[in-house]
């Protein structure tokens, strides 16, 4: 997804759909009263006769291509719940229902204004970073194995985050790099996840770990092959993966980014992929389920792509 921050006349701009916030005290976030009178008096009467409450998790979809003054496509309410006492949790559910709101129409870009919202003890940069990994984890579809692909975002392809002024633009972007680093750390492990097990085996999990060492300079990658886990006494994870036709890889990752002075963070995952054992143990219901074993695994790697970007 291709995320921008902008500071302009937001009504008067073009996107797919024109993302504002009401809350269920029937009051609109700020936006809404720089609308044109026809959409803000259709606002206003959908809120009286109960067709929007403003719960978090409400929306209301406008067409309003005909409205004079409006560059936008489309009007997606959003209900945040509270606005004088709006909590973390209701921000993100907002977000993500706008997302998925979006997605299921036509819309090719989308231009959010849920940052506007006042939200305790957090400032602009923290609530684009949010809207980044919110909208990305919402609108994240596997598709690697399929031969019929989904459409994921196929149609929504830009997102343009509202800025209230200039300078809140220099400290949204630190919060998009944030977010898109972030993101990407959690797609990573998702897809990780996802693989099934013929695929994504020891070797795989080796092979996406040396990717990142390529990435970013600031990884270093070691793969311990079975000898070399033989030779140091790894006699109980090796006799786990001597089920299996796939041999064992241990896989170290190194981040240095930190000052010398800093504590070091160690991270272990568990990356047994399927066949590891306890075929024969396991009710055929849940059998599939046991390609997430190897998920401590991918959230390691996702958690250091997420740190070195």
């Amino acid at each position: 997804m291709d995320f921008r921050i902008k500071a302009t006349t937001t009504v008067t701009q073009k996107s797919g759909c024109l993302i504002i916030a009401g809350f269920d005290n029937k009051k609109l976030s700020a936006t809404a009263g720089k609308l044109p009178r026809s959409l803000q008096a259709s606002l206003k009467n959908a809120c009286q006769q109960g067709d929007f409450g403003g719960k978090p998790g409400d929306t209301l979809m406008i067409h309003a291509t005909r409205t004079t003054g409006m560059g936008h496509e489309r009007l997606l309410l959003v209900g945040c719940g509270s606005a004088s006492d709006m909590t973390e949790a209701n921000y993100r559910k907002a977000v993500r229902t706008a997302a998925l709101a979006v997605k299921k129409t036509g819309a090719k870009d989308a231009w959010n204004c849920l940052t506007e919202i006042t939200i305790k003890g957090r400032d602009y940069s923290w609530k684009v970073r949010q809207l980044v990994e919110t909208t990305e984890d919402a609108l994240y579809v596997y598709n690697q194995t399929k031969s019929r692909k989904g459409p994921a975002n196929a149609r929504l392809k830009r997102i343009i985050i509202s800025a209230g002024k200039q300078a809140d633009v220099s400290k949204g972007n630190v919060g998009l790099k944030q977010g898109k680093a972030i993101a990407g750390g959690v797609s990573l492990a998702k897809t990780l996840g996802n693989l099934p097990g013929n695929i994504c085996t020891p070797g795989y999990l080796a092979s996406e770990a040396r990717k990142l060492g390529r990435q970013h300079a600031a990884i270093t990658v070691k793969v311990l092959d079975e000898k070399a886990m033989k030779k140091l006494g790894m006699g109980s994870l090796l006799s786990v993966s001597r089920g299996s036709r796939q041999p064992a890889r241990l896989i170290i990752l190194e981040y240095k980014g930190g000052k010398k002075s800093d504590k070091p963070r160690v991270l272990v995952g568990k990356g047994l992929t399927f066949d590891a054992g306890g075929i024969s143990i396991k009710p055929a219901a849940a059998m599939d389920e046991m390609k997430y074993d190897m998920c401590g695994g991918a959230s390691v790697l996702g958690t250091l792509s997420a740190v070195a970007a």
